[in-house]
């Protein structure tokens, strides 16, 4: 890989160089990267360079921790230019370099309005931007200034009241979302900041009110999450006023915010208590009645209310997948082979979320089933070959180096089943292929050799 690369820097062409460049930055090889961009610097003047050579050199410095050199360069770079055609990556790198690169960034959302590019997203840029500097009311003048030229939707009226919470700036927040509500008064969106508005400005119990109306109505999923979570945050004192609301009318919704904020505020029993209450008022509860009751219960109490949930719903992995990890912890090692054997739960499924503790449970799982599932005893050789199976199914995802390295956690999972010699050569035997299975499909450069193509 290293090898071509080196005949690329003979031929300087661009085009492969940003390819290769963006490559060693996604592998975090920032030396390798630098050493490139800086020959391709070499012998030309940098106005006659492409246009992502100095924003990836900054975005190298940066990554390094050298954000002030970083930053720099992209000063030299915009300052005393008359136009500025990769502005957006300008400011894409800039944010890397987080309050570091504020200033510049002020300088060049300006730059931009004041040449013309004022579109809805570089004002709202630049009113984040003062906002983070703690410029307020400059904040308030471009979004004024925005208005006088052109009608804001509704919705762009909603991203500026998110924005102006974000920053804690709660008096003008409401004052753009109430706008927002009058041209839009069923925004259920507009309800929930509506109501996180209403508890920072101190009526607690107000707030919470707007939240349980929300849960109420029929929303989707998402936007009752959001409620649950409102309320959750109120903390006791709304205790009363969620009880007074299910004595008016009993809902599913309503009995998971009181067993949220019981669990909240770490009454367990009461909670346990509540929800068992509403499985007995609701013979046909949702799955998320039942898996928040796993939750609360734990152990092998859990695993029923599991498998009721997994019945409710059996296209949810996260639930498929929270029942595995139950059945490995309790050591119910027949019932998690039969589970796994009869569930699609292939690895390469969760390479996404792979650093979170339960995909790593369950990788290990997938391994103790595949090692111990079969009966009699099993040969090294057939561990190996079941092994290699396993590494041929996911090959076709081994497109990132984040995918290697889950692999890896398969093979080195066999460590936590069995620890001897033997299988420690087995183990370094298998890394060694998939790290010629790595060098075998190297981004760009497999298909050019494959098409015959040379640098």
């Amino acid at each position: 890989y290293l090898v071509l690369v080196e005949k690329g820097r003979v031929s300087k062409d661009f085009y492969r160089r940003q390819s290769y460049v963006e490559r060693f930055i996604s592998e975090e090889l920032f030396a390798e990267a630098l050493d490139l961009i800086e020959d391709t610097e070499q012998g030309s003047m940098r106005d006659s360079l492409p246009n992502w050579v100095v924003p990836k050199k900054a975005e190298v410095y940066i990554r390094m921790k050298r954000n002030r050199e970083g930053v720099q360069l992209l000063k030299e770079y915009v300052t005393g230019r008359e136009y500025i055609p990769n502005s957006n990556e300008i400011l894409r790198v800039l944010d890397l370099a987080e309050k570091d690169g504020l200033e510049l960034k002020e300088y060049l959302y300006e730059f931009l309005i004041a040449k013309g590019w004022n579109s809805t997203a570089h004002y709202f840029g630049l009113t984040e931007t003062y906002l983070m500097l703690g410029k307020t009311e400059a904040a308030i003048e471009a979004l004024n200034e925005l208005a006088l030229r052109s009608e804001y939707a509704y919705n762009e009226l909603f991203e500026i009241a998110k924005l102006l919470f974000k920053y804690k700036q709660f008096k003008q927040s409401n004052n753009f979302l109430e706008k927002t509500m009058r041209m839009n008064p069923g925004f259920v969106e507009g309800r929930l900041l509506k109501a996180e508005l209403i508890i920072e400005q101190g009526s607690i119990q107000n707030g919470c009110e707007l939240a349980l109306e929300i849960l109420r109505d029929k929303n989707v999923r998402e936007i009752k999450e959001e409620a649950f979570q409102i309320i959750e945050r109120c903390g006791g004192s709304v205790l009363p006023l969620v009880d007074r609301w299910l004595l008016d009318g009993k809902s599913e919704a309503l009995y998971i915010a009181k067993v949220r904020l019981l669990k909240a505020l770490n009454r367990d029993e009461e909670a346990i208590a509540t929800l068992k209450k509403c499985l007995g008022e609701f013979s046909f509860a949702s799955s998320a009645v039942h898996q928040l009751m796993a939750k609360l219960t734990g152990g092998n109490e859990s695993v029923a209310y599991l498998y009721d949930a997994l019945y409710l719903r059996g296209d949810s992995k996260e639930t498929l997948l929270d029942l595995v990890v139950t059945l490995m912890e309790l050591k119910r090692d027949e019932e998690l082979a039969m589970l796994i054997s009869r569930s699609d739960i292939d690895p390469s499924e969760y390479l996404s979320w792979y650093d979170k503790e339960n995909a790593k449970k369950q990788y290990l799982s997938k391994v103790r089933y595949l090692i111990t599932g079969k009966e009699g005893e099993i040969t090294w050789s057939e561990q190996e070959e079941m092994l290699f199976d396993m590494l041929s199914e996911t090959a076709t995802f081994y497109e990132r180096r984040e995918d290697y390295r889950a692999a890896e956690f398969i093979i080195e999972s066999l460590l936590s089943l069995r620890k001897d010699d033997m299988l420690i050569e087995k183990v370094v035997a298998l890394s060694m292929k998939a790290e010629e299975k790595e060098k075998e499909s190297k981004f760009i450069i497999k298909e050019d050799i494959a098409n015959g193509e040379t640098f």
